[in-house]
């Protein structure tokens, strides 16, 4: 008897505690989505970061204006399969994805996904002229599915990728929903649509070498219908974060020491002489 009362007040006890079980043990610090509005400006400011750090320690002397003595990757095209621009670029990706994720088949949010692919874009075409072949359709599928060991995609297929995604942004960007939190273009649907456009532009231009007849009929689809597909005009235009006192360069204000790691190559100087 003893047994079957302590078996009764055990089941009333789990059926009382499963009441409101999954509402008490969400935790409000890590929430499961994020309104893009949001994620947008973190996103937009860390791609801006990243992309003039790049240009700095390494693209400088990629085109052999400058060399340095340590942190050598750039002049030996050797760049480090972590930290940057891989480690960042992906990163970056986590966060657009679910802006994607988010708003592609929300009707009143279709500028945002626009944007998105237009972010998206920009960052795989930085990774794959960098790396060549990198993860590119399973490169965020973690999210979803927790596949951590994504394959690697041809170039090729990622620059197709690429430009099918900007092809589709300069369509969705006529859309409904404003931008709000847009640190790059402050929300004019039309400069991103610009943006698209032009990148979309500078990519068939690097693939003309090697499949030409794809280059030559979608540069003749955009500049041969500038009302459908507007590109860059002047440096009104230009995609770029502007730092000032209330978003600061997160970079560095003054540097003291190691003013001897960069010094002007031996390329440019032979060329100037």
């Amino acid at each position: 008897m003893k047994k079957i009362l302590l078996l009764l007040i055990s089941l009333v006890l789990a059926v009382s505690c499963t009441e409101d079980f999954e509402t008490i043990n969400i935790n409000p610090n890590y929430p499961a989505s994020a309104q893009p509005e949001l994620l947008l400006p973190g996103v937009q400011r860390e791609m801006a970061y990243n992309w003039g750090n790049q240009g700095w320690e390494e693209g400088f002397t990629v085109v052999q204006y400058g060399a340095r003595l340590q942190f050598t990757s750039g002049d030996t095209y050797n760049w480090s399969p972590s930290g940057d621009p891989y480690d960042n670029a992906y990163a970056s990706l986590r966060d657009v994805e679910n802006i994607i994720r988010d708003t592609e088949t929300n009707e009143e949010a279709q500028n945002y996904y626009g944007v998105a692919l237009v972010m998206k874009s920009w960052i795989y075409s930085y990774v794959t002229d960098a790396y060549g072949d990198v993860p590119y359709s399973e490169a965020t599928s973690g999210i979803e599915d927790g596949n951590v060991t994504p394959a690697f995609d041809a170039q090729s297929s990622i620059y197709a990728g690429i430009l099918a995604d900007l092809e589709t942004a300069n369509t969705v960007l006529t859309g409904a929903g404003n931008i709000s939190g847009d640190i790059i273009y402050n929300g004019d649907i039309e400069k991103w649509r610009k943006f698209a456009n032009s990148l979309r532009l500078r990519l068939l231009m690097r693939i003309s070498d090697v499949d030409n007849a794809t280059a030559v009929a979608g540069m003749a689809q955009i500049t041969g219908n500038p009302s459908a597909y507007p590109i860059f005009e002047s440096n009104e235009d230009m995609a770029f974060v502007e730092w000032n006192s209330d978003n600061p360069q997160p970079k560095y204000d003054a540097r003291s020491g190691s003013f001897d790691e960069v010094r002007l190559s031996q390329t440019l100087e032979t060329r100037l002489k």
